[in-house]
């Protein structure tokens, strides 16, 4: 017969009493881990409950910016340029033109007047002008002039200054630009986008550092956005109005004394001359050389044959007279 009695913490089997023995290790852990998950519980709500206590973003907030070649929403805008530069037909594309000529003029100053009558016509104006004039003793005058016209005026134009003189050069050179002006446009789109949001943000700052953060983000990108804005003017200038190089040279003209003219003349026509016999010379020399080993010696024997044929001549002479004389 056994009894057992929980509150005294004594348990009894038949006559005897034992104390009772201490609760397992396995429940003292879950006492631990139980206390570990209230601890991380209780963090996340005190955490949440102090960042949604804010209506201003914190100093290590990020900014909501749009990268230069993003979308407005921060994304990729890649794809939606290259489906405007497809699109652009080619009565559409932005190309740069430029243009070279060069013409021999009989006055380089008239011409120069001449060329700024013309650039006028054309709605066009002169950026730079460079003039040399014939001086006394000077051979030849000169004149450098650069004149931007409208690009759709350029093919004409360049027809009305080949009238102004003998053209000697002409050079036309055209850029397509259209894939530059599109980026160009969808960045600043960009960020005329980023500039408005962070703008809004300076209402929602709180502290002197939020709005300093956000001052110094606004000022960024505004100076993003000027230079931008600055390629994008300069980009419509390039396709829209086309610059041309004049160069004007007048004709050369003869100074030169006439008798120092011909005693040059002269003296170079002697030159050449003894250059044209010495050639020949240099020429009949092998000829010559060959001739004289060949040759040499049967001219020495017909001379010898000569010569002996006179000596009995001679001989037979005197014989023949003192027959005759008898």
């Amino acid at each position: 017969m056994s009894a057992q009695r929980c509150g005294d913490g004594v348990r009894r089997t038949g006559m005897s009493a034992q104390p009772l023995r201490p609760a397992p290790a396995a429940g003292r852990i879950a006492s631990v881990a139980v206390l570990l998950v209230t601890l991380i519980v209780v963090s996340l709500i005190v955490s949440a409950c102090t960042s949604g206590g804010s209506g201003a973003p914190g100093v290590g907030a990020s900014l909501p910016y749009a990268p230069a070649n993003g979308d407005a929403a921060g994304g990729d805008t890649s794809g939606r340029e290259q489906g405007d530069i497809a699109a652009a037909t080619d009565d559409e594309r932005k190309v740069a033109r430029t243009a070279s000529i060069t013409l021999e003029v009989p006055d380089a100053d008239a011409a120069a007047i001449r060329v700024r009558e013309l650039t006028a016509a054309r709605e066009g104006y002169v950026t730079r002008e460079s003039l040399s004039v014939r001086e006394s003793g000077s051979s030849h005058a000169w004149a450098t002039i650069a004149v931007s016209i409208p690009a759709a005026e350029l093919d004409a134009f360049l027809a009305d200054i080949a009238g102004v003189g003998a053209v000697r050069h002409r050079e036309l050179t055209a850029d397509d630009v259209t894939d530059e002006v599109v980026d160009t446009d969808a960045r600043i789109r960009v960020l005329e986008a980023s500039i408005a949001r962070v703008t809004a943000l300076m209402d929602r700052a709180g502290t002197v550092t939020e709005i300093a953060q956000v001052e110094s983000e606004l000022a960024r990108r505004q100076a993003e956005l000027e230079s931008l804005t600055a390629r994008q003017e300069y980009l419509s200038t390039i396709t829209e109005r086309a610059t041309v190089w004049v160069t004007l040279q007048s004709a050369p003209v003869d100074t030169t004394n006439p008798f120092r003219a011909g005693l040059l003349g002269g003296w170079d026509a002697l030159g050449a001359s003894a250059r044209a016999l010495l050639v020949v010379v240099g020429a009949l020399l092998p000829f010559a050389a060959v001739l004289a080993l060949v040759g040499g010696p049967v001219v020495w024997w017909l001379s010898r044959r000569r010569s002996a044929r006179a000596g009995s001549a001679a001989h037979e002479a005197p014989a023949a007279d003192g027959a005759a004389g008898a």
